[in-house]
């Protein structure tokens, strides 16, 4: 009898230490897991340039559409609207001020071009609209043209705008317009069309889809590439249409689809340019962009700012990915410098 409940207590035993075992092995392999997940997504947040609060937003919208492995929100375009409509749907966020929405989405939305994935706009869930707008701020409206209209908003009516140009110009009724607004540190962009010109104001009709662009998404960091640069316009002479002239630039500084150029290139504010640019290592990206800014140098040379319109997903991605490695660069040679700066001084 004795021996019998010896037998059963060491089975007993036994059968605890490999309980305990397997479960340790479990816990083990889970947080080996998770490690490697989590690593992959730092991988993965980095080489596309993400700062440290975009990355906790992003593995916060991972979490929020169901995702474990929250490094596949990365490719999974679906799982990143869901997660982000029940953000925006969230009382957290719904509770707030419409302002402070409407900086919720422009994060939101810059992650979205980041990842590659189609602008959200009205898909992430805002209630925000053209009617809340405030009265006294300035806004400015771009014509199919490219012709730019910087005015005040006087007046927010149920159906329009009331804006007062800064500088007279003559606009047509029905001429679609793009309207760009900022609010708290976000830009939001609408289509609208004018209604009617009157004397000194314009009236714009609402839009109830609004777009926000976080134009801060992506830092200015010096850098130095070879580039071609072509205005993009076709014009019919003698002998029929012309051909598209490259002239040879140099891209100075990037901020993801933004880059400046130093070329002799002859263009105006609004226009397109087609650019071509060979970044490090090797890689090309080509594509049509709009001419934001003109500055003359001299000696016929210009600084040119072009911001790329067309990119496809893996194109904006190298162009974010060379941005922070840029800048990481940048950083590292004035960390290593600045002992060095310190010690001369102590000399």
């Amino acid at each position: 009898m004795p021996g019998i409940v010896l037998n059963v207590l060491l089975y007993s035993a036994a059968s605890a230490a490999l309980l305990a075992a397997c479960i340790l092995l479990v816990m083990h392999v889970r947080m080996r897991r998770k490690a490697q997940a989590g690593a992959s997504f730092q991988e993965q947040a980095q080489r596309l340039g993400l700062n440290q609060a975009e990355q906790n937003l992003l593995a916060c919208i991972a979490r929020l559409a169901g995702l474990h492995a929250i490094e596949a929100i990365f490719t999974m375009e679906q799982a990143f609207v869901q997660g982000s409509g029940s953000m925006m749907k969230g009382q957290r966020v719904s509770s707030m001020p419409a302002e402070k929405q409407a900086r919720v989405a422009g994060m939101i939305n810059a992650l979205c071009q980041k990842l590659g994935f189609q602008a959200l706009g009205a898909r992430a869930g805002s209630s925000v609209t053209s009617r809340q707008v405030i009265e006294g701020s300035v806004c400015s409206f771009t014509t199919a043209e490219g012709d730019e209209h910087v005015a005040t908003i006087r007046e927010v009516q149920d159906e329009v705008i009331v804006v007062e140009l800064r500088a007279p110009a003559d606009i047509a009724p029905e001429t679609p317009v793009v309207v760009h607004y900022s609010n708290m540190g976000c830009v939001w962009e609408f289509d609208s069309k004018v209604c009617v010109q009157t004397r000194d104001s314009v009236h714009l009709m609402h839009c109830e889809n609004i777009r926000f662009v976080n134009r801060r998404r992506f830092p200015r960091v010096p850098v130095r590439h070879q580039a071609l640069l072509a205005d993009l316009e076709f014009f019919a002479g003698d002998n029929g249409i012309a051909p598209l002239r490259f002239v040879p630039a140099t891209l100075t500084e990037i901020a993801g689809p933004g880059l400046l150029f130093e070329s002799i290139l002859q263009t105006e504010v609004g226009r397109k340019a087609i650019a071509i640019v060979e970044l490090a290592g090797g890689s090309v990206v080509q594509g049509v962009g709009r001419v934001r800014r003109v500055r003359m140098l001299g000696n016929s040379r210009v600084s040119v700012v072009v911001e790329l319109i067309d990119l496809k997903p893996q194109e904006l991605s190298e162009l974010a990915r060379q941005t922070s490695a840029a800048g990481k660069i940048k950083n590292w040679r004035a960390e290593s410098n600045e002992p060095a700066a310190s010690g001369s001084a102590r000399q």
